[in-house]
């Protein structure tokens, strides 16, 4: 659902509570009817071009469902639903003149106008009931639109009205979105509908509670929206009013809406921040393919929004984003999508083309249509490539890094030369703006200074394309610095460079002699449960570390009936349950020292932040101790031999391949893949649990990745033959296999 409508969203258990926690949020207020031009806000663009815009009814408050629902656009004419609770009616707006949109009709809905779409001279408006009405659809004449006749309402079977419609051969197909399966209703009469058909998906493992439907071809896509037991269901519909399944694609996030243009399908999940839109090749509707995903670059996160509806024309993806407005991708490689161009700004459900490059919004925020235009590059930059993704400091000058920008043009725009192929790290001091060098087959490549002095983390470059019509396409790639050392919290004591800045519940002893992990002291804890904060007055930037570690030796405590043990980091964004979550992290039983390592993935924000607190604390009674709490770089060792060789392609799955040859005594390779980019550890332990070797650490492109090692640990020695375990992960992977190493 659009709009600001609360900080925090219940977890449903089912679509039903969903449409009934969307219908509690509405808020009752007289309609507010505007037909006036008002002046558009400044938004973030790539290669879109404000034109007008139309307010149609009162904008919406912080804690409202904004009144305005779907688009659909129909020869010079827009058609924009209602949503809100006094608002039940369709709006017909002139767009012939983009900068001057005008009002020409509005048709009252009984229920919701929440979806519409239009077939020749007949629209229907699909909606859910209110205390005004029954939901279902209400059939309009739009032969003149600006004197609409309304034919026909039909109240669905399913009580609870009609979400999503879509119009073929005289059928209205409808979803319910809370009721069961899909109802198929003949229009050959307009003013007479009936339904003609009704299906359900009798595969197990789907919901069956279907949001959208799209149909090309006489193939159907069928949105299965819960969670878990949620989907694509593709279904032939060659004869219109029998509602056959072909196949289904799991998808554990569910599927909201779906387009499909050329053989593939695109798919993707509402309520979303992680906003990921999924690509199938369908060219068997039979047996379907997932092949990739997509996101919106740079898309805003911090709700529970996300990406909502997208439409598909002319060799074009535009994908309606809640958070992050309309986004523009290139399809004429139709499994690997090119973002080309966006428009950030308010809440946006639906987008579609209109003509001439105008691309009209509904706008929630506006409540109403904007008008933009899009014109894309002449060329788009295919891949970045850059020769190291880590730096380590303290490890001697620093190497120049070279980057490689493969450039192609794209069809459709009008034909210009690449002007200039410029890289900027606008967020890294003492990078300067370089120009890249045009080389062979559309490749740009130029060489970057790391300074000495270059601070910890990880650092965005970004590459800009412009071509010769003032066009624009930028691509992004980064890579980490790394410390040589760890950052000691304890040892020996509190770190100088930390404080303990909370203590609840507790005494503590930072100089205990009687049970000792290193060196000569640890930390003694007594207490009834325990709550110890360390806070540092220099922020320790997480992406440059590995892990969290620590050892604890649990001594005489009562872990009492729920025991607990929890670290978090700053303000919380995730606490780690070293003890009370499904797998204890150590054995509370044993009274011996027991390592703990928490990857800095698990601590949220996908690894990146800056750490200014860390925070100990749970449940236990007595006394027990801990020592050597430290943040574990994340460079990788001097010795270890590995190089690394990446394949620009989008796998369907990230996961670790099975290294070739094993056993092996030389060297091996070892594969992996990654959907999308992220912070990787690719680790070698011995069965002991140490770890021996770091083959790589720190941000990667998605890709195909082959990594080859030849053996050696740390220390720059061969490792001993034995069975040795391989573990990837990224911040929502972790996977392991074994290798066997024979001398």
């Amino acid at each position: 659902m659009p709009g600001d409508i609360a900080p925090t969203r219940p977890a449903f258990h089912s679509q039903q509570a969903h449409m009934r926690w969307i219908r509690t949020t509405l808020v009752s207020s007289p309609v507010w009817m505007m037909a006036t031009i008002v002046l558009a806000q400044t938004p973030k663009t790539l290669n879109v071009e404000f034109v007008g815009e139309l307010q149609l009814n009162r904008p919406a408050g912080q804690l409202e469902v904004p009144p305005t629902s779907d688009i659909y656009v129909s020869g010079d004419y827009a058609y924009i639903g209602t949503f809100a609770i006094d608002a039940h009616e369709l709006y017909i707006v002139d767009v012939s003149d983009p900068a001057q949109m005008a009002l020409v009709a509005t048709v009252p809905i009984t229920g919701t106008a929440h979806d519409v779409k239009v077939d020749g001279d007949i629209a229907v408006v699909a909606g859910h009931p209110t205390d005004a009405g029954l939901g279902g659809i209400t059939v309009i004449d739009v032969s003149d639109p600006r004197e609409p006749q309304v034919l026909s309402k039909f109240t669905a079977p399913c009580g609870d009205g009609v979400h999503n419609v879509f119009l073929r051969a005289r059928r209205a197909y409808l979803a319910h979105a809370s009721c069961p399966g899909l109802t198929v209703v003949d229009l050959t009469d307009p003013s007479n509908p009936a339904v003609s058909g009704t299906w359900l998906n009798t595969i197990p493992g789907f919901s069956n509670i279907i949001h959208d439907i799209f149909v090309l071809d006489d193939i159907a896509y069928l949105s299965d929206i819960v969670s878990d037991v949620g989907g694509l269901v593709i279904a032939d519909v060659s004869d219109p009013d029998v509602v056959s399944t072909l196949s289904t694609i799991s998808v554990p996030e569910g599927t909201h809406s779906a387009a499909a243009a050329d053989g593939y399908v695109y798919y993707n999940a509402e309520f979303n921040p992680g906003s990921a839109m999924r690509i199938a090749d369908v060219r068997d509707p039979s047996n379907p393919v997932e092949v990739g995903q997509i996101r919106a670059g740079d898309f805003v996160t911090g709700s529970f929004l996300g990406s909502h509806n997208p439409f598909i024309q002319d060799g074009l993806l535009y994908w309606a984003h809640y958070d992050s407005g309309l986004r523009i991708f290139d399809l004429h490689n139709p499994a690997e999508p090119i973002e080309i161009g966006y428009y950030v700004t308010g809440n946006t459900w639906g987008v579609q083309p209109y003509r001439d490059g105008i691309v009209l919004i509904s706008e929630n925020t506006l409540s109403g249509v904007r008008a933009v235009r899009f014109t894309p590059p002449a060329h788009a930059i295919r891949s970045l490539d850059i020769s190291e993704y880590t730096f380590v400091l303290g490890r001697g000058a620093m190497p120049d890094l070279q980057i490689t920008a493969r450039t192609e043009p794209l069809p459709g725009a009008a034909p210009a030369p690449i002007a200039s192929v410029s890289l900027s790290a606008p967020n890294t001091p003492g990078l300067s703006e370089i120009q890249l060098t045009a080389a062979e087959d559309g490749q740009f490549v130029g060489l970057v200074e790391i300074p000495d002095d270059i601070i910890l983390g990880r650092h965005a470059l970004q590459v800009l394309l412009e071509d010769g019509n003032g066009r624009t396409h930028q691509a992004t790639t980064g890579f980490t610095v790394y410390p040589q050392d760890d950052v000691v919290i304890t040892s020996d004591g509190l770190d100088p460079r930390w404080e303990q800045t909370t203590l609840l519940s507790a005494q503590v002893n930072y100089e205990a002699t009687d049970e000792v992990f290193a060196g000569s002291s640890a930390i003694g804890i007594d207490g009834f449960g325990f709550n110890v904060q360390w806070s540092t007055t220099d922020p320790v930037p997480a992406s440059a570390y590995r892990s969290l570690r620590f050892a604890i030796h649990p001594g005489d405590t009562d872990p009492g009936p729920r025991p607990a043990i929890n670290v978090y980091l700053n303000e919380r964004p995730t606490t780690v349950k070293v003890v009370g979550g499904a797998v204890p992290l150590i054995d509370l039983e044993k009274a011996e020292w027991q390592e703990v390592e928490i990857p800095m993935s698990d601590f949220g924000f996908g690894g990146d932040f800056d750490i200014e607190h860390v925070v100990f604390w749970g449940t236990l009674r007595g006394s027990f101790h801990v020592d050597e709490f430290r943040l574990v770089t994340g460079a990788p060792s001097r010795g270890t031999a590995v190089l690394e060789e990446r394949q620009q392609t989008q796998p369907t799955n990230s996961a670790l391949g099975r290294n070739y040859p094993n056993p092996f005594n030389a060297e091996t390779i070892i594969p992996f893949e990654l959907t999308e980019a992220a912070d990787v550890t690719l680790t070698v332990f011995n069965l002991s649990g140490q770890g021996v070797a770091d083959l790589v650490q720190g941000f990667r492109l998605a890709g195909t990745y082959h990594a080859r090692w030849d053996g050696r640990g740390e220390d720059g020695h061969h490792l001993a033959s034995g069975t040795y375990l391989l573990r990837l992960q990224t911040g929502t992977l972790t996977q392991t296999r074994k290798l066997l190493l024979l001398r």
